[in-house]
């Protein structure tokens, strides 16, 4: 287990490597806690490459239109308002939607209200936890 220093560490130490390999990428270290053995750690992002790349997984953010066309899209979603299931066809084309595929599970936020979730489970009203090597379709406004 890493203390709250060492992991601090650790993280600075990795995002400055990948930064070194990869010019130009825009990673932060926003926060770092470790309590009763668990750690959370934030980061910013610059763009969605950079997150591709320096998480080592699949992402999209885009229209409705435009995540449609992913193979993987979900044919029904869970209202965030009632928990009732609506289908994709039924979304307002006005949101946004982000999908992750972490390697870890981890918490997505969007610069939003979430409306709809598929794969993910609701924390606060723009933030979505995501389980490890879970598809996760998180749709905003």
């Amino acid at each position: 287990y890493y203390t709250e220093d060492g992991l601090k560490s650790y993280v600075e130490e990795e995002i400055s490597e990948y930064k070194e390999e990869h010019t130009g990428a825009e990673i932060t270290l926003d926060g770092i806690s470790v309590k009763d053995g668990n750690a959370a750690v934030v980061f910013s992002y610059g763009s969605l490459e950079d997150y591709k790349g320096f998480n080592d997984t699949d992402a999209f953010v885009g229209s409705i239109e435009d995540a449609k066309q992913l193979a993987d899209w979900p044919a029904t979603f869970v209202a965030k308002k009632d928990g009732s299931n609506v289908a994709a066809a039924e979304l307002d084309k006005k949101y946004k939607v982000v999908m992750v595929c972490p390697k870890e599970a981890t918490q997505v936020k969007v610069p939003g209200e979430i409306k709809y979730l598929s794969g993910a489970a609701q924390v606060s009203e723009n933030v979505a936890s995501v389980e490890a090597e879970t598809r996760a379709f998180v749709v905003y406004r």
